[in-house]
């Protein structure tokens, strides 16, 4: 709770934080979006390293 508190301080999109369970701990899975384009995600990935998350994929949808 309190890292998505924090995600939702410092960034200016929705976010998500799940628990996943792996390897007999937990890992936080974070979804943080939508958003804009491929600008809006490289700040996004930026403002998230400065928290400590530097692991980051990002998924494009196209919309038909």
């Amino acid at each position: 709770r309190r890292l998505q508190a924090e995600l939702s301080a410092r960034l200016s999109a929705r976010s998500h934080v799940r628990p996943v369970a792996y390897r007999g701990g937990w890992l936080y899975r974070v979804q943080v979006g939508p958003v804009a384009g491929l600008e809006q995600a490289n700040q996004l990935a930026s403002r998230l390293g400065e928290l400590g998350i530097t692991d980051t994929s990002f998924v494009i949808e196209k919309n038909n």
